[in-house]
Parts: C-alpha cells; structure tokens; sequence
C-alpha cells in the first residue's frame, strides 16, 4: 500500500487530510497520491466559504440520517437464543454484556470478569487472541454466492491438530449464521456438547463431548449463511453500470486485516497458516477467481456451475480471496512462465493493457531481487469497482481500486499512470515480503509495508528507469513521514496492537512511509548489496512462515558480519523502530572541529518534555543511532559518522566552506545549522546550485522551512535561500519549495505580511512558469512538474496562466477540443473556480459519462473549485452522494 505524500504531480488529489497517525490515516487514504489542488481548497479557504460548505455537509449529513432513519437495513436478523438447543446462530447482530476489563503491566488486555455469550452465558475463553494451542492445517471451503437474492450459503471444513489434550477450541466468526457443527477424526464422530458465541471479541467457542488428544488431526465441518452486503469488508457485493446504464453486480472479497471471518469461520491470525481448498458454485453469465487456478468446472444444471480450484501454499486467512463476476481479461506469460492476467469490466479492458505490461515485467524483476522464483502458477489483477483499501495483496489475486490499475494513454495523466505503476509493484512485492513470508502478528504491520512502501520504487525503476523513482522517494514516502512523526501523536513503528480496531489505526504514514523511510536509511549504511543478500536469506529462512522484526535484523546483521562491514543492526534499528519520533542533528562548527548534536524534533513541546508528556516511554530516551552523512565543497563523495545514543565530534579539513549533511536524504532525521553554515550553503546554491544533487537541494529547502515554520530559525533564512529557485528547473526541489510556500501561506493567513510574501512567491514563479508552458511534453519530471507549477502560479493569481486555462477549457466545453490528460486537472479547476453554473454543470454531467475512472476522479475533484456557493450547494444530489465518498 502506498504512502499518501509529495511524490506525484500536484494534479493528483487527496481524498482525506493527513491528520494523527493513531486516528485513522487508513489503508483507503495511502492509496491516494497529494495534490496541489485539493491541498489549497483544504487549508486556504475563506471564512465565508468555510461556512458555505459546513452548512452543505451538515444538510447533506442530515438528509442522509432521514434516509436511512425511514429505510429498512440491508441485513436485518435476530441472533438464536440459545446456543445450547439450537446451534444455529448468527454472529454479530447482537452483543452480550461486555465483560469489566483492566490492563495488565504489559499493556495487553485481560478480562476480570468473565465476558457474556450472546445466550446470556458466561464465555469461557477471556482473551481477544486465539488459544495457541490449536493448529490449522487446511480448510475446504464451498461457496455459492447468489448474485440476484444477495445471499452466499456455504460450508468449511477445517483440519486442525491440538499442541495438548483439550475439550474445546476458539475460533473467529462474525455476522454469519451457524449450523450443522460436526467433528470427526478417522472414522470416529465427536459429539460437540455446546457453542457460544462472543461478540466484542467476534469468537466462536466450541466445546466437545469428548477430550481431543495431542497430535491427532480433527476435521471440523460447519455449515453458513450471510449476506452479501455492500460494507467493502468480508465477502460483499459490488457493482458497475455499463455505458447503457445497465447494473451489474459483482462478488468480490477484502479480508485484511481481520475480515476473513466475515466470510468464512476460521482461524483469523496471520500466524496461523494452513493451506485452501475452494469450491464455487456460480451462473454461467460470470466467471469466478480464487488464490490458485482452476482445476476443473462442472455443469450443475442448466445455469449453474462450480469451480473446483487447486490447492494453495501455506497462507494466512487475510490473503484468501475469491471473486464472482463477469470480468473479461488480458493475459499474458512471464520469462519464468508464470501466467499473469488484468480482469475488468469488458468495456474498461482497453485500459488494462499497461497494467499487464507493469505487472509481467516487475515480477520477472522481483524473482532475481528476491532470489526466489514467484511461487505461485498465475497472477490475477482484477479491477475492483467498489473498494476502500485501494489496493490488497492477496496472493495471486491481488485486487485493486479501477483508478488504481485501469489507465489510457489518450485519458490518463503522467501522474496517474506513474501511481497506477507505484500500487502494482507495491502490491506484487508482498507476493514475497508480506505472503511468502507474513509477520507474525499486526504490531509487525511495518515490516509488510514499510519494505513493500521501499521495494516499490525499485520496481517501478525496473519499470521505468526514466522515470526517476527514487529521487522521487523524499517527496512521497520521507517527508511526508517526517511531517507526522513530528507530532507528539504519533506512534512507534513497531505498536502493540490486540484489537481489530487497534489494528486497523496502524495502517497509517508511520507503517507505510516511515517504515519506507528507515529501510531507505538501513540500505544507505549498510550497502545495497548487503541488504539485498539479506533479504535473500531471510525469506529462504522463513518461507512459508511468520517471522517478527528481530528476526529480519538478526539475519541483517549476519550477511554485514559476512560482508565485514559488522554492524550490530538490531541494536541500530531498535531506536528507529521502538521509540516514535526522529531526532534533529544540530552542527556547531568551531574551526576544523565539528560537533553533530541530537534531540528529538517535536512539533509544539519542548524537546525536554519528550519522555514526559508522551504516552509511549522510550527505553532510549529518544536517543538514537544515527548515521550521520555529509558531504563538502571540497569533496562529493559522502562520509558517514555515527552518533550513538549521544553527540559526536570529528575534524574537517580547515579549507571546507561549506558541508551539506544527511546527502540524499537517506536518513531520517532533520538538521540544524549554525547561521554561518545557513548563509555559505545559501551563497553556494546561488552561486551554482548543481553542485548539490537534486534531492540534497530540496532537503535543505525541506529542512529550513520547517525549522522556520517551528521557531527554530530566523524565517529570513529559507525565504532567501529560495530565492536559487529562479533557476532551479528540477522537479523534486520545486514540488518540495511549492509544499514549504503553501505551509508558510498557511502559517501566515489573515496577517499583512502575507501578502508581500505571495508577490515574493510569484516572482520567483515567473522564470519556471515560463520554462514549463503549455505543451504537455519533455522528459517524465518535466511532464510532471509542468501542471505543478501551472496550478500554483493560478493560484497566486498569474493571469496569463489563468487566461491560458480558460481559454483552454471553453475549446474543450464548446468544440470538444482535447486538452492533454496531464493539464486537465489545472484546467478543469481554473475553469469551474472562474466560470458559471453551465461551466460546473457541464463537467457534471461528463463526469457522469465518462467510463475512463481516472477522468472520473480529476473531474470529480475540480467540481469543488466553485466559488460560487449556490453552486457548491448543488453540487450534491442525494442520488449521487455516495459517488463523493
């Protein structure tokens, strides 16, 4: 999954704010590449239009509360009443009395009373994780999701082992109902004396007749019913309109973290692998799809069919997947002969063909990088029309978001189909490092995401090697997590999770980025090659398994022991992993002598308050080991000192004039320099300022306003440094200095001096404003800057650039004159935040009929730019509200 951040065009847009990390910055978010646009509406709004449009949402919120007041629930049930006499049951309706609950010194949540079965009776089992003594070996599932009543009816059939003697067993069900309960091993039945269910903790307890021994394989068989809903977790009902306007619907599955069990009874931990066995019964207008390929259908009658499926490896429930549709696809095969295949609406196939290009190729990529072939025969990618997680790795059919994996050349922006690209190789990477090898419990999240967030550029390289990918890695995955991890909200990357709720408030920029981020910095100091050779032999090591993040350091530091590089690497990460938080390097510079200094950097407290005021103690005091790089006027190539839970001092030589520390920005961390050091790096960018790559460009620029924005340096400083930007024609330094001008505009909104701060901004706009124009061409950054920079320079009022837009989007309204994909969000914004009513109502209505998603979504964020709040109070019909959300 991919950070939400700087890395794409401004064209791109938000859907939600970055806000605290621990309250929901969700899977659904990260998907979403930042945008200039949205980025402007969200935080420079005028307070009459703020008032317009909370009175908009909360008439829209109001209405949709009268609709569903006065509407009958989709699924609708009472639970059995008891348990006891009547197995059949349905999990999830109704909740029993919850249990008076305490935490223990450890931080996990034990019950002190016990908690209350939805029959009244007390449940036996007190903790929200699983017994450990139970072993999953394999299910056998079959479904037959019915696509006119809504309603899948299946049966599992789990195979399990016992670690000791016991009578009963906890399993994870929810919203489903029960019956039929059945427990054999060999040709002996045992009797199953009793099952309650627990709806806080969404468990299934099962007790036996009989004590099950030790190491004897059980075969558990339990009949279900649920609902197709259309709530985007579990198994749930989807749907598309034709260009007809013909509903069709789909059914389609979303299990991580902890929705397997909407599906399916099951074991629902990642620890707890087992292999699975599929049957689905379906019509023969669609088609279905599972983990493994077909291995035979059968005619059931004379619309009916079922699918029989192979065997999967050892996986963990998150993953499984099965799909019902009537998807057609493109298929092509590997250089390893793995067959991998684009599924989408037949008249969205068109689009898939990059999709196919991307995924085919980086999987040939990550079977050398990896060193371990794809495991897998095939590997579907299926376009998914209504999906909150953007993206979702289960392995070999991976699902996606349609914005996210459909694409035309002739439709689709630069930006667009670099982040299509981004999510597929994001997505392909947890073949191996997420499935292949799974953590072994969510407070591990970051090991799946954080290495997934970092590989992706490698294989999006691989891809497209033009296109820069890890120059664009500051802007979308380590300032983005710098920004949050600022806060004193944040969280370590490594979290103590238990409760699906907490799991999911970790799907968040510290997991996805900051994880990025660190494994970016481990790579700068241990060497690629090293990392790589580690990786290796971890995932050989623990394939097919769970591992935890010691593990992944230990083997780390053996490969650099191998490597004679010997560097305690669990010992260095720890401080990165354990403790949230980064420091600020503050250098003082006496003569040839320099000293590096750290404390944490932290919005809004005081770096003495840190371990105080925070509720996460760190054991380190918010010390870190930090590889401190740099470089000089005299020497480009890079040296490394290291601070080790302190400061350090080492010499220069006494002719250096300049040091520009943290090269690249591979570390994690922020730097501080005496205004001596400011004014020479400052001389330096504008006496030439390619004497510094173009990331160490955009890190200073990075580093000097958010030190300003935070009191900590005179403002003077990164408004006259910006002032090289005059010639400055590279993309990451201009999307980084267009971030750092909206904060400060922001910082300064309603105060005099803004103004004078908005000309100072143009008129370092005019030179790149006229070194971009107006013809979508040029190498990939260029293409990417360009709208960039046409957004802001409309913003701050450059009338040529508006003059240009609008004369541009009344050709396309009036003579259906093309506009570039990658302009049109610049355009379509200047022209409905210029225009009228028709203008607005215009781009409704093709926003309505156009069947290319991307478009879809530039559209549907331009609609927003009205100034007029008539306009804005239209824009939501009740019918179309769910479109917006």
């Amino acid at each position: 999954m991919l950070g939400k951040g700087r890395g794409s065009s401004y064209e791109e847009l938000d859907e939600e704010s970055e806000g605290d990390s621990r309250f929901g910055v969700n899977k659904r978010a990260l998907y979403e590449p930042s945008g200039m646009v949205d980025r402007v509406r969200r935080v420079i709004v005028s307070p009459k239009r703020a008032c317009c449009i909370a009175i908009i949402v909360f008439l829209c919120i109001l209405s949709i509360a009268l609709i569903a007041a006065f509407s009958r629930p989709f699924v609708c049930c009472a639970c059995k009443e008891n348990v006891d006499s009547e197995p059949d049951s349905l999990v999830g309706q109704q909740q029993g009395n919850d249990s008076q609950s305490s935490l223990s010194s450890n931080g996990t949540s034990s019950v002190v009373t016990p908690p209350t079965a939805t029959n009244g009776e007390p449940f036996p089992w007190t903790s929200v994780r699983l017994p450990d003594f139970v072993v999953p070996l394999s299910y056998s599932i079959s479904l037959h999701p019915n696509l006119t009543t809504f309603v899948n009816k299946g049966t599992v059939n789990v195979t399990f082992t016992l670690k000791e003697p016991q009578k009963f067993i906890v399993l994870h069900v929810k919203e489903l109902e029960l019956s039929n309960f059945h427990l054999e091993t060999g040709n002996t039945v045992v009797g199953v004396r009793k099952t309650l269910i627990y709806v806080k903790y969404e468990q299934l307890y099962i007790e036996f007749d009989n004590i099950l021994g030790e190491n004897v394989p059980y075969s558990l068989s339990i009949d279900f019913k649920g609902n197709l809903s259309e709530k985007l977790e579990g198994f749930y009902l989807s749907s598309y309109r034709t260009s007809a306007g013909e509903t069709r619907y789909l059914a389609t599955t979303h299990f991580e973290p902890t929705y397997a069990r909407l599906a399916f009874p099951c074991f629902d931990e990642p620890s707890l692998k087992a292999t699975f066995r599929v049957s689905i019964i379906r019509e023969g207008r669609h088609i279905s799809l599972f983990n493994m390929p077909i291995a035979q259908t059968k005619k059931l009658s004379d619309n009916l069919y079922v699918d029989y499926y192979n065997d999967t490896v050892m996986m963990s429930t998150y993953l499984v997947a099965f799909i019902v549709s009537d998807h057609l696809n493109v298929t092509a095969v590997t250089a390893n002969n793995v067959t991998v295949s684009v599924y989408s609406p037949a008249e969205q196939l068109h689009q898939a063909a990059f999709a196919l290009e991307v995924a085919t190729s980086v999987l040939d990529f990550y079977d050398s990088f990896f060193g371990i072939p794809y495991p897998l025969p095939k590997q579907d990618l299926v376009a998914i029309p209504d999906f909150g997680a953007g993206a979702m790795e289960n392995w070999g059919l991976t699902t996606y978001r349609e914005t996210a994996i459909l694409t035309d050349s002739n439709e689709t922006s630069v930006g667009k189909i670099q982040q299509v690209a981004l999510t597929i190789t994001h997505e392909l990477a947890h073949q191996w490092f997420g499935d292949l090898v799974t953590m072994s419990w969510w407070n591990d999240l970051w090991l799946n995401e954080g290495f997934a967030s970092f590989v992706e550029n490698l294989g999006t390289d691989h891809v497209r090697p033009e296109w820069n990918m890890m120059d664009q890695f500051v802007l979308s995955k380590t300032q983005p997590a710098l920004q949050l991890d600022s806060l004193a909200s944040s969280h370590p990357i490594s979290v103590k999770v238990d409760n699906p709720s907490d799991i999911e408030s970790i799907f968040d920029t510290i997991s996805y980025s900051k994880g990025a981020a660190i494994i970016y910095m481990l790579e700068s100091f241990l060497g690629k090659t090293t990392l790589q050779r580690g990786l290796k032999t971890y995932l050989n090591t623990y394939k097919y398994k769970n591992a935890k993040t010691e593990d992944l350091w230990r083997v780390l530091s053996l490969e650099s022991h191998n490597m004679n590089v010997s560097l305690d690497v669990e010992a260095i990460m720890d401080t990165w992993t354990q403790q949230m938080g980064f420091p600020l390097v503050t250098i003082e510079r006496k003569g040839n002598v320099v000293t590096a200094k750290q404390q944490r950097f932290l919005v809004g407290s005081s770096a003495e308050e840190d371990g105080v005021s925070s509720e996460f103690y760190s054991k380190y005091g918010y010390k870190w080991h930090i590889p401190l790089t740099y470089t000089t006027d005299k020497s480009s190539k890079p040296k490394l000192v290291w601070l080790n839970l302190g400061d350090a001092e080492f010499k220069v030589s006494s002719d250096v004039k300049w040091i520009k520390f943290n090269t690249n920005q591979t570390g994690f961390y922020r730097v501080m320099y005496s205004e001596r050091d400011w004014r020479n790096l400052i001389e330096a960018l504008k006496t030439d300022h390619t004497v510094f790559t173009a990331v160490d460009r955009a890190s200073l620029l990075d580093d000097a306003f958010t030190l300003a924005r935070n009191n900590l340096l005179d403002s003077t400083i990164p408004l006259e440094m910006a002032g090289y930007l005059t010639n400055e024609t590279a993309y990451v330094p201009w999307i980084t200095a267009l971030e750092c001008f909206m904060e400060m505009e922001m910082t300064l909104k309603e105060r005099k001096s803004l103004r004078n701060l908005i000309e100072y901004f143009q008129r370092l706009l005019l030179p790149i404003v006229s070194e971009v124009g107006w013809k979508d061409q040029g190498t990939h950054l260029q293409r990417l800057l360009r709208p960039s920079i046409l957004f802001i320079a409309s913003h701050y009022g450059d009338e040529e650039v508006i003059d240009e837009a609008l004369k541009r989007f009344r050709e396309w309204k009036t003579n259906n004159v093309s506009i570039p994909p990658s302009l049109r969000a610049v355009v379509y914004t200047v022209g409905i935040k210029y225009g009228t009513y028709e203008d607005w109502k215009h781009c409704w209505d093709y926003f309505n009929a156009t069947q290319i998603p991307s478009e879809q979504q530039t559209l549907l964020n331009a609609l927003g730019a009205s100034r007029d709040p008539w306009v804005l109070s239209q824009q939501v019909p009740l019918s179309n509200f769910a479109l917006l959300f």
